[in-house]
């Protein structure tokens, strides 16, 4: 790979815009289309597609259907952009959420028929390096390599307002399309699901997290729950 566009520069100078879509309904979440300037855009491709071919890093999940693996700062460069401070402190600020020095990062590939996934809120409770127990606070999945997307051809993300809602009858849909993303609070509330599709999908996602307590004060122990209802 050639010197990075990447490499060295702030947020401001890789970002194409902040013309990005806040939605409270029916929890907070934003939806954001050609998020990284279009050279920037085909080195975080490229990366990604060299990333998969090293050898080991995908696996085949047969919960979820789809081959992944984790997104590390062994990666090339373009992609540790997901893990940056700064990229992290834009959701932070965005959802109003503190966060702790926790994060958890993958790529995915979900191949043409893949099934649907199941309608969940993301949350889990974890354990950090430091010892701090941590549930995820923001959840951030770009979308890439699908440039002959078209409606109809599947793959998205669906967005519920219950856990018991049939997975093929979302609220609405974010659509996968080329170097856009798709960021939400986790909370008790904030269900969704991968819809099968037709072409392949490929995805980064990304997990920020915030202490355990924290999430406590504001939701309760019980809202410490992948199905909580009420």
């Amino acid at each position: 790979m050639t010197a990075s566009a990447v490499e060295s520069q702030p947020l401001a100078r890789v970002l194409a815009n902040r013309r990005w879509e806040y939605r409270r309904v029916p929890y907070p979440h934003v939806i954001a289309r050609k998020v990284f300037r279009p050279g920037v855009y085909a080195e975080i491709v490229q990366a990604f597609e060299e990333y998969a071919a090293s050898e080991g890093v995908l696996k085949y999940t047969e919960d979820h259907d789809f081959v992944g693996g984790p997104l590390t700062t062994a990666a090339p460069e373009p992609l540790r952009i997901f893990l940056s401070e700064e990229w992290q402190q834009l959701f932070a600020r965005m959802f109003d959420v503190e966060l702790i020095p926790h994060v958890s990062a993958g790529i995915h590939r979900h191949r043409p028929g893949s099934r649907s996934g199941f309608v969940h809120n993301d949350i889990k409770v974890e354990t950090s390096a430091d010892g701090v127990e941590c549930v995820r606070a923001i959840a951030v999945l770009f979308y890439l390599n699908s440039p002959n997307w078209r409606l109809g051809d599947g793959g998205g993300t669906g967005i519920y307002r219950h856990w018991s809602n049939p997975v093929d009858t979302p609220l609405s849909v974010v659509t996968p399309l080329d170097n856009s993303l798709f960021a939400f609070a986790c909370s008790p509330f904030s269900y969704h699901s991968f819809l099968s599709n037709r072409l392949p999908r490929d995805s980064i996602v990304l997990f920020l997290y915030r202490s355990l307590a924290g999430f406590e004060a504001q939701w309760s122990y019980e809202g410490v729950a992948q199905y909580a209802d009420g």
